[in-house]
């Protein structure tokens, strides 16, 4: 999402590398922030009867609460078909998750709804993955000490496989903690090039993510596009209508 603002100060408590990398991203995480307070704020539209109906049918899930409470890396796709909008239903159980995902340690949240980046070039999965990058600079625990200036230039890349590289090395340098990655209305892409790539860069990271960090990812599709159709059944959930 562009944005005017001036950049706010980064909490970053080491390292001039970290800085230099977010200085390069060319993300303002307050523009993430502020997508997700649209999305999260009481009285918005989000916050309709069947987005409650949705929340509380997702949150008693067995197939839901076994991918969250597991302690292994794991993605879950949960499908389900609502009118294209830039916001769904489930939206607002995404910013529900997220919020007490934030309470958990040692959780740590990472976000993106794509209904709510700009259209046009300033869109799409290479934008998605730098703001992941952007977000995952700001965790205590993120280890730039072995990166080279190539780090730099594939941030300077607009091409998903060098982001995709740079965020699986950075995710994998964390340490005690479980990272827990929500992409809100990921089909609303299925038309932008490389989309396909990243769902298959994702899921290898989360067969990567042993040890020390464990990672869930959690993508929605709103209009369950072929391009998700490749994800196993048994990492699909599929939820009932609702009006």
């Amino acid at each position: 999402m562009a944005s005017g603002k001036q950049r706010a100060s980064t909490p970053f408590q080491q390292g001039i590398a970290r800085e230099e990398l977010y200085n390069h991203i060319g993300i303002n995480i307050e523009d993430d922030l502020e997508a997700f307070e649209t999305a999260a704020s009481p009285g918005k539209r989000l916050e309709t009867p069947a987005a409650i109906e949705t929340t509380k049918w997702l949150s008693s899930n067995n197939q839901f609460k076994a991918w969250f409470e597991s302690a292994y890396s794991q993605l879950l796709l949960v499908k389900w078909r609502v009118p294209m909008e830039p916001v769904t239903t489930f939206s607002y159980f995404s910013t529900t998750l997220l919020l007490n995902i934030r309470k958990i340690k040692p959780c740590f949240p990472l976000y993106f709804f794509c209904g709510m980046s700009d259209s046009g070039a300033s869109s799409g999965p290479h934008v998605l993955l730098r703001s992941l990058i952007a977000q995952i600079l700001i965790c205590p625990s993120c280890d730039t000490s072995h990166l080279t200036p190539h780090a730099v230039r594939q941030i300077a890349s607009f091409e998903s496989t060098p982001l995709l590289d740079l965020f699986a090395t950075l995710v994998k340098s964390l340490h005690n903690i479980i990272v827990v990655c929500v992409i809100d209305g990921f089909s609303l892409y299925h038309s932008k090039p490389e989309v396909s790539f990243v769902l298959h860069g994702l899921q290898r990271l989360v067969g990567e993510c042993t040890g020390d960090v464990v990672l869930k990812v959690l993508l929605t599709d709103p209009v369950s596009r072929e391009s998700m159709d490749y994800i196993s059944q048994q990492d699909t959930l599929m939820l009932p209508h609702v009006s």
